[in-house]
């Protein structure tokens, strides 16, 4: 059966001001906002022919790469500026346990997240409710599924991003917990008749991530349930018991990599995670996790994505969106871009692969979140939002939003900000490794 079927109306009252009317689809237009701000489309002249152009060496009227990144820039500025004030993972700076890392790699490494909520969705119209508000299909999940989706401002802004789970009486969210709260009380706003009920799951929830090729197989053996890569695929979850302690095993690759969340009673973390650690998982400390996240060019939130990000910028559009569902909260904006913009924004999130010569000033420096990008003369044409030592490229390297033009440009020099100086780069495809 499908979760909460039925029409779906075009949620206007649920986007900001909840005791507005409920409006049709074509009354969504966001007011106030100017609308090439609004959509952070890139000009015209930045457009996917003249940008392969461009990186070919061959941009027309005698322009450059450099004058249409510039242009670029300043439509940027407003959305770099703020960049330094993201909740960050300060895991930059700390040194890295070699095989906490080598398990995530080659066999199985688990950790504790303390940085997830959970909220549930109760009631038979669990599924019509989350389907107006979120990027995702969430109507059409049956019983262990799950998908990965985005809630946004009116104008396309991210406010979380989440992983959902559908059980056979409840639609459970795992989402980051800093916008745990508010997405709770904004949510509770915005049931009016609907047969909705939600919960905090957070003070009796805990987590247990196990990432790695070999975590599929330790699950299978564990677990009194069948749990592995054949039952638990991607975004799927499957109740069972590891270790006594009931669990609930859902499949996220969170890393870019195989992994799954073991989600149980608070009182059975320590228990479940001295098991597995029994059976052959290794605790991989903050470092190690970041570096093969960021190798994988997988952003986070509110690290790489925040209330100034649209889903677009971040590379997150095959995940998190699904263009065939009903009308959602900042739906117009994204359909706006993908078709009157034809897909053109002005910046994106890219890969900068950093120098590690020695003889270098800046040779081998870790940029931290919020360094400025330069390029052509520039003093700032883009941000960092992640930065790590990459142990499989042996070399920094980062996550940053970039000028369009330079994104789409791999191969392109850049500098980049660090404690020591400026740290020559060159734009990078993502993934890294």
């Amino acid at each position: 059966m499908s979760l909460g079927s039925g029409p779906v109306t075009c949620p206007l009252a649920r986007m900001i001001q909840p005791s507005s009317a409920r409006l049709n689809c074509t009354r969504s237009k966001p007011t106030g906002v100017a609308l090439t701000k609004m959509l952070n489309v890139a000009s015209p002249v930045a457009g996917s022919a003249l940008a392969g152009a461009c990186a070919a060496g061959a941009c027309p009227a005698g322009r450059t790469i450099d004058d249409h990144a510039a242009t670029a820039a300043r439509t940027m500025a407003h959305r770099t500026a703020g960049a330094a004030r993201r909740v960050t993972v300060a895991a930059y700076h700390l040194p890295m346990q070699p095989n906490g890392y080598a398990a995530l790699r080659t066999a199985a490494a688990l950790r504790t997240p303390a940085d997830r909520g959970w909220i549930a969705v109760n009631g038979s119209d669990r599924g019509r409710f989350l389907q107006g508000l979120l990027t995702n299909d969430v109507a059409a999940l049956e019983p262990g599924g799950g998908c990965y989706a985005a809630y946004l401002t009116p104008q396309g802004r991210m406010l979380a991003d989440m992983h959902l789970l559908a059980e056979a009486d409840r639609i459970v969210v795992d989402l980051h917990h800093s916008v745990k709260d508010r997405l709770l009380e904004r949510w509770d706003d915005l049931i009016f008749t609907e047969d909705v009920e939600l919960s905090d799951l957070t003070p009796d929830t805990v987590a247990v991530d196990l990432c790695g090729p070999g975590a599929s197989s330790m699950l299978s053996r564990m677990a009194d349930a069948p749990t592995g890569a054949g039952a638990v695929t991607l975004y799927r979850h499957r109740a069972g018991r590891i270790a006594s302690h009931a669990v609930t095993v859902a499949r996220i690759d969170e890393l870019g990599i195989e992994g799954y969340r073991l989600r149980m009673a608070r009182d059975a973390g320590d228990a479940l995670r001295h098991a597995l650690a029994e059976a052959g998982a290794v605790e991989a400390d903050a470092a190690a996790w970041e570096a093969v996240r960021v190798e994988s060019g997988r952003p986070a939130f509110p690290v790489d994505m925040d209330d100034g990000t649209i889903p677009l910028e971040a590379g997150i559009t095959d995940r998190a969106i699904d263009f065939d569902k009903g009308c959602y909260v900042g739906q117009e904006v994204i359909i706006r871009v993908l078709h009157r913009g034809q897909g053109r924004i002005a910046r994106k999130l890219a890969g900068l692969t950093l120098d590690s010569a020695a003889d270098s000033p800046a040779g081998g420096s870790v940029p931290g979140p919020g360094a400025a990008v330069s390029h052509g003369g520039d003093a700032e044409t883009g941000r960092v939002t992640s930065a790590v030592h990459s142990p499989a490229l042996g070399r920094p390297i980062a996550l940053a939003y970039l000028p369009r033009i330079l994104a789409d440009a791999p191969g392109t020099e850049v500098a980049v900000v660090t404690e020591r100086g400026d740290a020559p780069a060159v734009v990078t495809s993502l993934p890294f490794v």
